[in-house]
């Protein structure tokens, strides 16, 4: 018997039978509550069988858990941010920590958009429209810039192909010329630590230091380093 939620020894909470969240790294809360409904579900079994006086099967158990991985892949066929949630956990072990650390932002940010605006995001409303009004908000609500919505996108692209490839997912705008990726040229001006000559070369240097904190504040898309 098998069941689609995974977790290390070091995660497990064995007192409690349940995830640590204070160790587990992906969606503690969502792992628990579904050894809860689990757990529900195996108590009424028992119930129901003493009354009837007799023993509880490993059959009869194996079939609620089936069942309830059964529900949860029929829900994933149409349910975007609970695959992209799968889509995440099954990635943690390949990806780098800066590219999962993107994946996480993006859940984080759909998850918002989902209750901002009260819809529940199916794989057919990743579409032109969903495109537009997604990205106005993330720059409303996050005041983000292209470069961040731009990865915010590619990961959104990248969870619809794999769904795609899944068979789950028959909706094609997402790979539209029109639903990309946005990006723009940042400027890096380095100051070196040149060895001015001046008595006074560390307020030379505290004075640099105040311009490139002045510019940084008005020119967020642009990087200035000392």
């Amino acid at each position: 018997m098998s069941v689609l939620r995974k977790c290390t020894q070091k995660e497990r909470d064995f007192e409690k039978q349940r995830v640590n969240h204070h160790v587990y790294k992906r969606v503690a809360t969502e792992l628990n509550e579904y050894l809860n409904s689990i757990e529900n579900k195996v108590h009424k079994l028992h119930e129901s069988n003493l009354v009837h006086e007799k023993l509880s099967t490993k059959e009869e158990v194996k079939r609620i858990v089936d069942s309830a991985n059964l529900r949860d892949k029929l829900e994933d066929r149409r349910d975007f941010i609970q695959y992209a949630e799968r889509f995440v956990r099954e990635s943690e072990l390949r990806v780098k920590p800066s590219a999962l650390a993107v994946y996480l932002a993006t859940i984080k940010h759909l998850r918002a958009y989902s209750e901002k605006r009260r819809v529940k995001l199916w794989f057919e409303d990743i579409d032109l429209n969903f495109y537009n009004d997604f990205t106005g908000f993330l720059i409303e609500e996050y005041n983000q810039v292209n470069n961040t919505i731009g990865k915010c996108f590619r990961v959104v692209k990248s969870m619809m192909n794999s769904a795609t490839g899944a068979g789950l997912n028959k909706n094609f705008h997402f790979k539209s010329s029109r639903f990309k990726a946005h990006t723009e040229k940042t400027e890096s001006i380095y100051l070196l630590d040149y060895p001015f000559k001046s008595p006074n070369a560390d307020m030379v240097h505290q004075q640099i230091q105040k311009w490139v904190d002045e510019y940084n504040k008005f020119a967020p898309h642009s990087a200035l380093n000392m």
